[in-house]
């Protein structure tokens, strides 16, 4: 009897855990980077303007910020069509980091 309950609880503990991994949202990070870098992204604000979760990360240096879907798979284009995940931006240098989960 005791292993039944113990099984279900784990059953319990694991469904609850997969649940809260698929209502994941999205979230994007900004950590500034010390000095200057060879390879990088100039982002203007022109750019920014289409971006707004990313701006958000970009002020809030440090936070993370969470990200609409349809804004989250936009920025991970845009990098990976630069290949690089750092940016430059008003004469700093950023590095973007996202997590899905």
């Amino acid at each position: 009897m005791k292993k039944k309950i113990v099984v279900v609880l784990l059953i319990l503990i694991l469904a609850i855990g997969l649940t809260g991994c698929l209502e994941c949202t999205p979230s994007i990070r900004a950590s500034k980077l010390e000095g200057e870098t060879d390879e990088y992204y100039n982002m203007t604000e022109q750019i920014l303007a289409d971006y707004s979760h990313l701006k958000q990360a970009i002020i809030n240096t440090g936070e993370t910020v969470e990200l609409p879907s349809k804004e989250y798979k936009s920025i991970v284009a845009l990098f990976n069509s630069q290949n690089n995940t750092i940016l430059k931006y008003e004469d700093e240098f950023f590095e973007i980091s996202f997590s899905t989960c």
